[in-house]
């Protein structure tokens, strides 16, 4: 007994045009009953309890084989069809062992380069934590290593081949450089902390050197790089300035000499833009805690009611 399925295919431009002169269905994709002769094993059967043969889904990719001319029955959808997944199957097999082959090759150069990494594990250990040493892991390839600058490390291969186990020896060294670094940076940030806090124990606030009646406020972060206009006035209520000092154009110094203590003061600068917006702002508060020739001490405050506040309360303490 003969049996149809419902066979999906895709024709190409020319079997769309053989289907047109020979009046079957011309459409890009098709769906149509086709005798299945003895390949009933390649088809499925469908809910609604039909034979389907679908060319989708015997392929490696899933898009359908295009035929050059409407098919007759299902064998010539299954030869386009079979012929393609083995020429597919062909390549991906190609590919998976020159996949295979270019590994073995990488595995093969692990051993010639133990020696040389195990050296250049050596040379990386003994450096400083801070050294810029320009460590490079590709994560792409789990076994290969790039380590740089030559200064430090000396002419390597482009790429070292290394075990799985010796990359985590070097991720290890790297990790302890960098936690090794973090608590460095810390203890410094700890000891210039205690420097500030002894400072304004000792003094009252900040101190300044003052040269020739001028002051620049620098070595406190009180600025931001790439400023290109900065300024420090004076004030006594809670908004305006009630006098600028002086400054010579193009210098960041300021005229010192006329403040005395308890006088509040304030700081900006930025750098203006040539649209005229503004960058790298910065501003500070302080009180002038005393005044010399050689150096002036300002109390630093986070803001003008602080600083205000902070006026008053040198003002009853000196009184």
């Amino acid at each position: 007994m003969n049996m149809n399925a419902n066979v999906k295919y895709e024709l190409s431009q020319a079997g769309q045009l053989a289907a047109i002169q020979a009046g079957r269905t011309a459409t890009q994709y098709v769906t149509e009953a086709l005798e299945v002769g003895n390949l009933i094993a390649r088809c499925r059967v469908s809910a609604s309890g039909t034979l389907e043969f679908d060319g989708a889904e015997h392929q490696i990719q899933s898009n359908r084989p295009k035929l050059d001319a409407p098919p007759t029955c299902l064998a010539d959808v299954v030869v386009v069809v079979d012929a393609i997944r083995a020429q597919r199957q062909a390549a991906h097999d190609a590919a998976g062992a020159k996949a295979k082959a270019e590994q073995d090759a990488k595995l093969a150069l692990v051993g010639e380069h133990k020696q040389v990494f195990d050296a250049a594990l050596d040379i990386l250990r003994a450096l400083d934590c801070d050294a810029g040493a320009g460590i490079s892991i590709y994560r792409n390839d789990p076994h290969a290593v790039r380590l740089l600058p030559v200064a430090v490390f000396g002419v390597l291969p482009d790429l070292l081949y290394v075990s799985r186990e010796d990359v985590a020896v070097l991720d290890d060294i790297i990790a302890g450089r960098s936690k090794a670094s973090a608590e460095r940076k810390a203890q410094v940030a700890r000891e210039a902390a205690d420097k500030i806090a002894a400072e304004i124990a000792e003094h009252g606030g900040f101190v300044f050197p003052v040269s020739a009646g001028m002051c620049e406020f620098r070595g406190r972060n009180l600025w931001q790089g790439g400023q290109t206009v900065r300024w420090v006035g004076t004030f006594t209520e809670a908004r305006g300035i009630d006098r600028f000092l002086d400054s010579p154009r193009g210098e960041f110094a300021f005229g010192v000499a006329g403040l005395k203590v308890g006088d509040r003061i304030q700081g900006g600068g930025y750098e203006k833009k040539y649209n005229g917006k503004r960058r790298h702002e910065s501003e500070f508060f302080g009180v002038v805690v005393s005044v010399r020739d050689s150096e002036i001490v300002v109390r630093e405050y986070p803001s003008r009611a602080a600083a205000l506040a902070g006026a008053a309360a040198l003002a009853v303490a000196n009184a």
